[in-house]
């Protein structure tokens, strides 16, 4: 009906939807530099301003990604170097497993520490005790700002920054979990 190119608004963010292989293959072969820039998402543009490999666009993200592969190159397939920070975080793991002694708990948190510690293992050479108030601190900060990143309100930031940021809602708290981070 509308054929293969068209847009639509959601607030003021327009965006340009491609249909069909010959069009798609048009955009993303012939037009690459037209269509090679993420969207900017308000919510995380506050505390984030554009940073990061994820959230950057043109000449910074190009940057960022080399030094990234160049760097993650260390860790690829076939490399047997971020396996051993996976087995030493596997053994904390179980440990913490059997503490429970069989009793119904929740996974979630000793989950979440698990991939960390692996993250921060390689980043930082270092873990953080399961017990950690303050690393815990912050995977609690940050899983409460991604689950609330996914309600409505926080969505209705996403489509009309200029008036939401004025109002109270769940964006209010994304954005003070994460400056707090």
């Amino acid at each position: 009906k509308y054929g293969p190119v068209f847009s639509l608004r959601r607030g003021s963010e327009r965006m340009v939807f491609v249909a069909g292989y010959k069009m798609v293959k048009e955009a993303l072969v012939s037009q690459l530099d037209s269509f090679v820039n993420r969207p900017i998402i308000p919510l995380f543009h506050v505390v984030l301003k554009g940073l990061g490999i994820s959230m950057s666009n043109g000449y910074l993200w190009k940057k960022q990604r080399k030094f990234a592969n160049t760097h993650l190159r260390y860790f690829g397939e076939g490399q047997k170097s971020l396996e051993k920070y996976i087995e030493v975080e596997c053994n904390f793991l179980c440990e913490a497993f059997k503490e429970e002694q069989g009793r119904p708990f929740n996974p979630h948190y000793i989950m979440t520490n698990a991939v960390g510690n692996i993250i921060s293992s390689v980043v930082f050479g270092h873990r953080f005790e399961y017990t950690d108030p303050s690393f815990r601190k912050i995977l609690e900060l940050d899983n409460d700002a991604l689950l609330l990143a996914g309600s409505a309100q926080a969505q209705l930031y996403d489509a009309f920054p200029g008036l939401m940021k004025y109002l109270p809602g769940p964006h209010q708290t994304v954005h003070a979990n994460y400056r707090e981070i």
